[in-house]
């Protein structure tokens, strides 16, 4: 920039340097990307360079000198700019490599591509978005693009919302889904992406939301105990429905849509263990099996909630492999549920355990 505006008289050179300048420092605060000053910056390099080459040209006493400078000029320059751009491509040229570092960043692109294709966002009658998107700080600006929704959280300059952030890691860190789901509406979340960076301060406690959301699908599961060799239950997740996954060798995404859930009432012998479950496929063909339970009370009766409908279910990358399957010791018994009912939290009978 100085050599461009060295002792020079001309306007046009002085916009150019003014608005370099200010894209420099946009870019540093993170207000805009460095696409927009890339523009700006190598302009005034190409000045810059031609300026030195003619510098070096009106000096050279022969025409051999000349060119040894000039090339020697566009050598150093070629490094310049090939050497830093090896350590990121290099790997990117050879196989699988590119699949390889980018794993991560795939499976939330092909998410937030279902999910702008498959479940667009829309405004209310109060022209109110109908909810929006969390997910891992760093990625936030992709999936506001490729998704076209609204997200809470967001790495980049204008986006960026220190109160959200902070709400963010309350809810992957949290440890019971009443507390994540009041967190979610505060914000006004309607899908939820999950994976192991969480907020994006990753590890995070087997409790978990993260881990809840990321290893165990939202489905009940028991835990061993430790040293104490005593399992333990930790309970599903009911108002988090899985709606789409990307799952890979080293990790994955996970998005899930906040429901109001439907519940399930019955009967069956007092003090006696209710589960309910539901087999599940993914979009690439694995089997899933999300799992509750409860005992019934001194009455026998219970009282479920569940994420998942069997009949009308919305446009969904999970599908169900058939009816819930109700058990305890006295049998097993089948029943559906609609997607009306999961979404106006509808309280359905269950069929009698005999």
């Amino acid at each position: 920039m100085i050599a461009v505006g060295w002792r020079t008289t001309r306007p046009d050179r002085w916009l150019l340097l003014f608005w370099a300048a200010a894209f420099c420092t946009l870019t540093l605060n993170q207000i805009r990307f460095i696409n927009t000053f890339s523009i700006a910056h190598s302009i005034v390099w190409g000045g810059a360079i031609s300026l030195l080459v003619a510098w070096v040209g009106e000096r050279a006493t022969t025409p051999r000198t000349r060119t040894v400078a000039r090339a020697f000029i566009g050598v150093a320059v070629a490094s310049a700019l090939l050497l830093p751009a090896r350590s990121y491509y290099a790997p990117r040229l050879r196989l699988d490599g590119y699949a390889i570092i980018n794993h991560k960043r795939q499976a939330r692109i092909v998410i937030a591509r279902w999910l702008g294709a498959s479940r667009p966002a829309t405004l209310d009658e109060n022209w109110n978005a109908d909810g929006g998107l969390l997910c891992v700080w760093s990625a936030g600006h992709e999936f506001r693009y490729y998704s076209g929704r609204a997200v809470h959280q967001d790495g980049f300059g204008p986006y960026v919302s220190p109160e959200n952030t902070k709400l963010a890691s309350r809810y992957y860190e949290a440890l019971n889904e009443d507390e994540a789901i009041a967190i979610l509406e505060q914000m006004n979340t309607r899908y939820v992406v999950a994976d192991y960076l969480g907020a994006g301060q990753p590890p995070y406690v087997e409790r978990s939301m993260t881990s809840r959301l990321t290893q165990y699908h939202g489905s009940g599961v028991e835990l061993n105990g430790g040293r104490s060799q005593k399992r333990s239950w930790l309970s599903a997740l009911t108002r988090h429905r899985l709606v789409y996954s990307r799952a890979n060798g080293s990790g994955g995404a996970w998005l899930y849509e906040i429901v109001a859930g439907a519940v399930i009432v019955g009967s069956a012998t007092p003090g006696s263990r209710v589960t309910a479950e539901l087999r599940l496929r993914s979009p690439a063909g694995t089997p899933l099996i999300w799992t509750t339970r409860q005992r019934t009370d001194e009455n026998g009766e219970f009282r479920l909630r569940v994420p998942y409908a069997t009949i009308g279910m919305a446009d969904s990358g999970i599908t169900p492999m058939g009816p819930y399957r109700l058990r305890n010791y006295q049998g097993v018994v089948e029943f559906d549920v609609t997607e009306a009912s999961v979404r106006d939290g509808a309280t359905i009978v269950a069929p009698t355990l005999e």
